[in-house]
């Protein structure tokens, strides 16, 4: 499922549709500030050029855009999508300049909450929403058991070798695209080797010093002290983290190659750092006598029970 590839045609043509709905309520809307309407319909336009070829980018301007939202998407639409896409013919503005209902219905399939178009929420708020709600919504589609097996084996299990995680995983495995390989993350390698939080367990970042120095550091716990300086070791073998930070306990390297998998950024900031911190609650109840947790009850209305 689509949580993993970016900037394929499918993806350029939602981040489209979403700059469309945008648009067209800031057209419509004519009892804001007109210098504030203008300033939204040209961020619109931005995101619109950014789905395009950079020859059919130019040729996208303001009144292309007005012009499409009356009329049919087919024109705003990037290519690819535009020949068989049913949604060139929808209009999002009717003849005087009102919202059809084509928007809302748009904004819903899209993953947009009516409060982010009213509200015109900064682009970079509206994706991290659109992927929190579909990241969710691919796995509450699981039975009961399936999803809190789902939700504990990404936070337990953020990274992993392919066998171990597909011997885990069972039957689930494959059936999401949540896991990408770590040899494809070039902001986590320190001379070939990566490594894991150790709060979150997911790979931390490294930054070069020079002269063969790597600062490590997670970007979720940073302020906690979770801080390496990773030098080079003389003769091989596996390299050796100097600790900086109050978390800094001791980590294990693993190559930044090979097998290894680990959860996308999305998973982990929307699955991986939070459950982490329910297992910590859950961990904490099982202390007392007589107290049974259940987590993740009723197709998670409740963290846990």
């Amino acid at each position: 499922m689509g949580l993993v590839e970016r900037n394929t045609p499918r993806w350029r043509r939602d981040l489209a549709l979403t700059a469309c709905c945008a648009a067209a309520v800031a057209e419509a809307d004519r009892t804001g500030d007109p210098g504030q309407r203008a300033a939204r319909l040209i961020d619109c336009l931005g995101v619109l050029r950014s789905t395009h070829g950079a020859g059919a980018a130019a040729a996208l301007d303001m009144g292309v855009l007005r012009r499409g939202l009356r009329h049919g998407l087919a024109p705003l639409l990037p290519a690819g999508s535009e020949g068989g896409d049913p949604l060139g013919e929808m209009r999002l503005l009717n003849e005087d300049g009102l919202l059809c209902d084509a928007v809302e219905d748009l904004g819903r399939e899209h993953l947009v909450p009516q409060q982010a178009l009213m509200e015109y929420w900064p682009w970079a708020r509206l994706r991290a929403e659109q992927e929190e709600q579909q990241l969710y919504a691919e796995i509450r589609r699981l039975p009961p058991d399936d999803y809190a097996r789902v939700r504990e084996l990404l936070a337990s299990d953020p990274v992993a070798e392919h066998g171990v995680l597909w011997e885990k995983w069972g039957g689930l495995w494959g059936r999401f695209g949540f896991f990408e390989p770590v040899s494809s993350w070039p902001w986590c390698n320190a001379a070939g080797w990566c490594f894991p939080c150790p709060t979150c367990a997911w790979p931390m970042r490294a930054q070069s010093a020079g002269d063969g120095v790597f600062v490590v550091s997670c970007d979720a716990h940073l302020l906690e002290g979770a801080q390496y300086t990773y030098r080079p070791v003389r003769g091989g073998g596996p390299p050796v983290l100097e600790g900086g930070g109050g978390l800094a306990g001791q980590v294990e390297g693993f190559p930044a190659a090979g097998d290894y998998l680990a959860v996308s950024r999305t998973v982990w900031r929307y699955l991986t750092l939070p459950g982490r911190m329910e297992f910590a609650i859950r961990g904490a109840l099982r202390g007392i006598a007589g107290l049974d947790v259940l987590m993740y009850p009723d197709g998670d209305r409740y963290d846990l029970r």
